[in-house]
C-alpha cells in the first residue's frame, strides 16, 4: 500500500492517469473511488481499503484483484508520462527521456527489431553522452558494438563503440567504487546519529582513496559520490571549516559542467548551509538557505533536511515570529511519509520542539498556520530508532518529556522521569563529542533537589552550568548531530518555568 500511496501523487487526478491510456475504455467507479482513497490519504492500509470496499459489497478477493491491476496501470503509465515542465533541470529531463528510450530500446532487441532498436539506441546514445549517463552509455556501446559487428560489419563503428565501452567500464567502475564506500559509511548512521572511531578512520581512510583517482572522465555522478565522501570525513571528525573548502570544491567542478545540476549542487550548498550553522555563522547561513531553495527539488529528502537547518538557523536567531509561515506547512507536507525513517524521526522530534516553544509562548500563534496537533504519548511511539540509539537525539527525547511536563506543571511526571535521565547520562553521555549533553542532562537533574525554586536551582547546578558555558556551541565536536533548540534556550525556558 505504501507504494501506492507514494506513486498516485505524481497524478493530479484519476483523469491524469486514464488519459495515457492508450485506447482505454472507461474508468470503472471503483477504480477511480480507489484512486481518490488512495489521493486523500484515507486509504493507509489495505485493511482500511478492503473495509471500506466490502461495505460497498466487493467481495475481499475482488478488491485484490482491484489493487493488482490498478498498480500495474500506474507502472505503465510511468513510461508515457511527459517530463516537459519548467520544474525539471535539462538534465532532469534527459535523465526520463534516455532511461525511457533505454528501456525501449532493450524490449525492441529482445522482439528481434534490431534496426527499429539501433535507430532509437544511437539517438539515445548522443544524450546519454552529452549528460554523462554512464551506465546507458555503457549499455547501449554494447548493444551497438554488436549491431556493428553482426549486422553491418563496419570496422570504423565497431571500434568507436568499443572505445566507449572500455572507457565507459572504467568510468563506471570507478563511480561504483565511490558509491559503494559513500554507503558503507553512512549505513550506520541510517539509524543512529551517534558518532564513533571505527567511523571516523574509516571515513578519512576511504576519503584518501579516492583522492588517489585520476579519471579521462570525470563525471558529475563520480563527483557528487566522492565529494560525499570526503563531506562524511570532515563532518564525523567535526570539521566544518573543511567541510565549506570541500563542498566549494565540488560546486565549482559542477558548474563547470556544460548542464544545470542544480540538485547535485544543493546537495552541496546543504552541506555548506549545516557547517555555517554549526560556525554559528549565520548570515552565511540565511544565505545557503536561499540558494538551497532555489536549487533543491521541493519535497525532495535534501529539501526536507535543508528546512530544517533553516528551521534551527530562525531558533538559533531567536526569529520565532516566522516559524509558523516558514515551516509549519512543511510539517503538513504529504510527502515526509515517505522519507527514510532518520527525516520522519527527526521531523517528529522538531515537532515536538515547536510543540514546547508554542506551549509556553515562544511562538506566537497564527490563525492562518496552526501547528499540527501533538500528542506526547503517539511522539514516543514513533521515534523507536532514535529511542533504541543510545545517544544522538535519544537525549533530546529525554529532555522534551522533562521540560513538556515542566510546561504543563505536571512535576509528579518530572519527578518520575529523574531516575531514567540519570541511568541514561551516566551510562551513555561519558565521550567528550556528548560533552554539552552530559552537562544538561546533569542541569537538569537539580530541578528536583531543588523543588522548581529557580534561586535553589541556580545555586545547585552552578558547577554544570559554568561547564557548559566553558563549551559553546560553535567549539563542541558535534557538527552531525544538531541540537535542535540550544542548550543555552532550553536553561532559559527552565528558569522561567520554575518558581
Amino acid at each position: 500500500m505504501r507504494f501506492l500511496r507514494e506513486i498516485v501523487t505524481l497524478f493530479d487526478s484519476y483523469k491524469k492517469v486514464e488519459k495515457f491510456s492508450v485506447g482505454s475504455s472507461k474508468p470503472s467507479s471503483n477504480t477511480e473511488l480507489f484512486f481518490a482513497g488512495l489521493k486523500d490519504g484515507s486509504f493507509q492500509t489495505d485493511e482500511e481499503a478492503t473495509a471500506y470496499f466490502v461495505k460497498k459489497g466487493v467481495p475481499p478477493a475482488n478488491y485484490r484483484k482491484l489493487k493488482s491491476r490498478f498498480k500495474q496501470k500506474l507502472i505503465d503509465r510511468l513510461f508515457l508520462i511527459e517530463y516537459k515542465s519548467n520544474a525539471y533541470s535539462d538534465i532532469q529531463k534527459a535523465y526520463f527521456q534516455c532511461h525511457k528510450n533505454w528501456g525501449a530500446v532493450r524490449i525492441l532487441f529482445g522482439k528481434g527489431m534490431r534496426e527499429s532498436a539501433h535507430y532509437i539506441a544511437v539517438k539515445t546514445l548522443k544524450k546519454a553522452l552529452r549528460f554523462e549517463f554512464t551506465e546507458i552509455v555503457l549499455d547501449l556501446s554494447r548493444l551497438l558494438r554488436l549491431y556493428s559487428a553482426t549486422m553491418k560489419g563496419s570496422q570504423k563503428e565497431f571500434e568507436y563503440y568499443d572505445q566507449l565501452v572500455a572507457d565507459h567500464f572504467v568510468t563506471l567502475e570507478k563511480v561504483l567504487l565511490a558509491e559503494s564506500l559513500y554507503e558503507k559509511i553512512v549505513l550506520p548512521y541510517a539509524f543512529s546519529k551517534s558518532d564513533n572511531k571505527a567511523g571516523m578512520l574509516l571515513a578519512e581512510k576511504f576519503s584518501k582513496q579516492l583522492e588517489q583517482i585520476q579519471l579521462k572522465i570525470e563525471t558529475h555522478s563520480f563527483i557528487v559520490f566522492a565529494y560525499f565522501v570526503h563531506n562524511i570525513r570532515y563532518e564525523i571528525t567535526h570539521d566544518p571549516k573543511n567541510l565549506i573548502k570541500s563542498c566549494d570544491t565540488a560546486i565549482q567542478k559542477l558548474r563547470a559542467k556544460p548542464f544545470n545540476l542544480r540538485n547535485q549542487i544543493g546537495s552541496f550548498m546543504l552541506r555548506k548551509l549545516s557547517a555555517h550553522l554549526q560556525l554559528s555563522q549565520f548570515p552565511e547561513a540565511k544565505a545557503a538557505g536561499i540558494e538551497c531553495d532555489q536549487l533543491i527539488t521541493k519535497a525532495s529528502i535534501n529539501w526536507f533536511t535543508s528546512k530544517q537547518y533553516q528551521l534551527i538557523y530562525l531558533i538559533y536567531t531567536e526569529q520565532f515570529s516566522k516559524i509558523p509561515a516558514d515551516f509549519y506547512p512543511v510539517l503538513k507536507n504529504s510527502k515526509l511519509a515517505f522519507q527514510g525513517i532518520g527525516i520522519q524521526e527527526t521531523y517528529q522530534l522538531i515537532h515536538a520542539y515547536l510543540y514546547l516553544l508554542n506551549l509556553i509562548g515562544k511562538i506566537p500563534q497564527d490563525p492562518e498556520h496552526p501547528l499540527p496537533r501533538f500528542r506526547l504519548g503517539k511522539f514516543l511511539n514513533e521515534t523507536p530508532a532514535f529511542s533504541k540509539d543510545k545517544r544522538g537525539y535519544n537525549i533530546d527525547i529525554h529532555v522534551l518529556q522533562i521540560l513538556i511536563a515542566l510546561g504543563r506543571k505536571n512535576y509528579n511526571y518530572v519527578i518520575d522521569r529523574q531516575n531514567a535521565l540519570k541511568q541514561y547520562s551516566s551510562r551513555y553521555l561519558r565521550k567528550d563529542e556528548y560533552y554539552r549533553s552530559n552537562c544538561f542532562a546533569n542541569i537538569l537533574l537539580h530541578l528536583i533537589a531543588a523543588e522548581f525554586n529557580k534561586t535553589r536551582f541556580l545555586r545547585y547546578a552552578e558547577p554544570d552550568l559554568k561547564k557548559l558555558k566553558a563549551m559553546p556551541l560553535e567549539e563542541a565536536n558535534q557538527i552531525s548531530t544538531f541540537e535542535i533548540v540550544p542548550y543555552e534556550y532550553l536553561l532559559s525556558i527552565i528558569l522561567e518555568l520554575c518558581d
